[in-house]
């Protein structure tokens, strides 16, 4: 990589005098007035020093995969007909809880308990299925996850 101009990094030393520039600075004006004011007729030695632009490193952290969970059980979470909830509460239910639902596959979920007794809502991992159900009932739907055969 080229040297650079990196703003903020610039240090102007004249005789001794440390001036940083700023990304907002215009290092032209920063010179004019910063020398008109200290000089004042007087012989100055200048050094400018660029730094280079660090490389920028993308770091992608390392996951310890666990062998059980990657090849995991799928299950399936099924919502369970009740005489207390509405169909229009159970699909904002299933809309709410579940990520990345469509209002058709939620109707349809909700319309098969309805007439079936049972309706199937996802196949997720066991982990998923198991936190689906548990918030589906936390909202007063009967909910239940069996492993995908």
């Amino acid at each position: 990589m080229d040297s650079a101009f990196v703003p903020g990094a610039l240090t102007i030393i004249p005789n001794g005098f440390s001036l940083g520039v700023s990304s907002n600075d215009n290092i032209c004006s920063v010179l004019k007035s910063s020398f008109s004011q200290r000089t004042r007729g007087s012989r100055i030695g200048v050094s400018l020093s660029a730094v280079k632009a660090p490389e920028k490193q993308i770091v992608t952290p390392k996951r310890q995969v666990n062998d059980e969970t990657n090849k995991g059980k799928m299950y399936r979470v099924y919502i369970i007909d009740d005489p207390f909830n509405t169909r229009e509460y159970v699909i904002s239910v299933l809309l709410e809880v579940v990520s990345g639902l469509t209002f058709s596959r939620a109707y349809d979920a909700m319309m098969s308990a309805h007439t079936r007794g049972q309706g199937l809502v996802v196949v997720v991992t066991q982990e998923v299925a198991e936190h689906y159900s548990s918030q589906i009932m936390n909202k007063g739907v009967l909910s239940m996850c069996v492993p995908d055969e």
